[in-house]
């Protein structure tokens, strides 16, 4: 038997590819809304530098540690401080840490006994 998908994971997979990066966006949000105590209802700018939103490095290590769980990835401390905004931070997990689940793959049929799909 195989382990649990991670909760987020699993549920950017059944989405429809065009919805995948709000859910993202609104998961990310909820972890910087927790770690700076904020509601539910309070919005996250994407644009601010983390620190000037009031994160201290102990919280990016929290959010990190988060959504690696929630994710089911491991997401580097550095890529935190690489990407120093929610924006950047959101587009890093699209590109590099959750690549496959952003790309709509459609491979080309292939002969039997073809492999590479040469005519």
């Amino acid at each position: 038997m195989s382990a649990p998908e991670p909760p987020l994971s699993g549920e950017l997979r059944r989405l429809p590819l065009a919805e995948r990066r709000d859910a993202l966006r609104e998961a990310v949000h909820a972890e910087f809304r927790t770690v700076l105590f904020l509601s539910a209802d309070d919005q996250v700018p994407e644009d601010e530098d983390y620190f000037s939103l009031g994160v201290t490095s102990i919280g990016l290590m929290e959010i990190k540690d988060r959504l690696d769980e929630r994710l089911g990835a491991s997401i580097s401390a550095a890529a935190l401080f690489n990407h120093p905004t929610v924006e950047q931070f959101i587009e890093h997990l699209v590109a590099d840490v959750l690549a496959d689940q952003f790309t709509a793959r459609q491979a080309a049929p292939t002969a039997p006994g073809n492999p590479q799909g040469r005519p």
